[in-house]
């Protein structure tokens, strides 16, 4: 109703003819640009996010590292004891 009211006054009507057309200059001159920006923003969040995934994999794998390395070395000291006890028995 509004629309209609402001449409129907001739002043109102120019300037709403107006708006609409430098609107529909502005979507001309930069759609365009804004479609290029919005599919590299795309690209971006896509490379974002395979980022994440990448550092996700990296910090279990880091985790794995640790658990082995832990294991690795109960291990060895395992190991040290038993040379040390054939060491004290004299067998070598």
């Amino acid at each position: 109703d509004l629309l209609h009211h402001m449409g129907a006054d001739p002043a109102n009507r120019k300037d709403l003819d107006d708006e609409i057309e430098a609107r529909r200059t502005l979507d001309e001159m930069f759609g365009k640009q804004r479609a290029l920006i919005a599919e590299q923003d795309k690209k971006i969040a896509e490379k974002d996010k395979a980022l994440v995934e990448k550092d996700n994999a990296l910090v279990e794998k880091d985790k794995t590292l640790a658990e082995k390395d832990k294991t690795l070395a109960e291990k060895e000291k395992e190991i040290a004891a038993l040379k040390a006890l054939l060491k004290s028995q004299g067998t070598n």
